[in-house]
């Protein structure tokens, strides 16, 4: 779920996207489709279906990346149909319920039934057919794309889960309740996963779990010292994290403790 909220945000708010929209509310409000033509004045009838066009596109895109996230596995057939239904089921909700409160009980062309199906139809075959463009081109520019080279830095899939301003070195990674604290040389964000699933998606960073409750990358590790049965590795940052008993020999093996 905070991903499709990341998703969504960076998608909803491009400004490209924003000002299309406008452009579509604008075109919209000036054809009056839906029979707001011949009750609604021109500027009110602008300023709503501007509305209109904003708020749909916002569930739809919500629905629309939030089963792809969950079904990401699945066949995008599948995906693009269940997001049909999602999204045509909410906005045709949503829809009839700022009718109803702008306009009244009595402004749904003929009659409430037909246009809750004219509206879950459009919404299901919008959706529908963007999923299965937008798959169609990413897979196109995937099998055009060049493969990476020795020279470019490993992708470390779990950074794709932070902010922006947060995606820097992988750091470490420690268990804090049901999160997992994740550090990196740009800062510190706390991500609600399990963390075996967190450091499946470190990628090719050198690095190993150390405790039941922490990850490190051994080149931040600045050393190494033992303490009874267990040892502390001091970052470079200056935090210390703890080395179980059970994984000495891992560290040992990274040449971070003497033999």
């Amino acid at each position: 779920m905070q991903l499709t909220l990341r998703e969504w945000r960076e998608h909803f708010f491009n400004p490209i996207g924003l000002v299309v929209q406008a452009c579509v509310g604008a075109v919209l409000g000036i054809s009056g489709p839906f029979g707001t033509q011949d009750t609604v004045l021109i500027l009110p009838r602008i300023l709503y279906w501007i509305w209109v066009v904003y708020s749909t596109y916002g569930i739809g895109l919500f629905g629309l990346t939030l089963t792809q996230n969950f079904l990401s596995t699945r066949p995008v057939l599948l995906q693009s149909i269940l997001a049909g239904v999602l999204n045509g089921a909410t906005i045709s909700l949503y829809i009839v319920s700022l009718n109803h409160l702008v306009f009244g009980p009595t402004s749904m062309p003929n009659g409430p039934y037909t246009f809750v199906i004219r509206v879950f139809l459009i919404g299901f075959f919008v959706t529908a057919a963007g999923a299965t463009i937008a798959s169609i081109v990413y897979s196109r520019q995937k099998a055009v794309s060049p493969e990476p080279s020795s020279t470019q830095p490993s992708v470390v899939p779990l950074l794709e889960r932070l902010p922006l301003d947060k995606r820097g070195d992988l750091v470490a990674l420690s268990v804090e309740d049901h999160y997992v604290r994740i550090k990196t040389t740009a800062g510190v964000e706390m991500i609600l996963m399990r963390l075996s699933d967190a450091i499946r998606e470190t990628g090719d960073a050198i690095g190993d779990q150390v405790h039941r409750s922490h990850w490190v990358s051994y080149s931040h590790v600045a050393s190494a010292r033992r303490e009874g049965d267990r040892a502390i590795l001091t970052m470079k940052d200056g935090s210390e994290v703890p080395v179980s008993r059970a994984n000495l020999p891992k560290i040992r093996e990274a040449g971070l403790l003497p033999r």
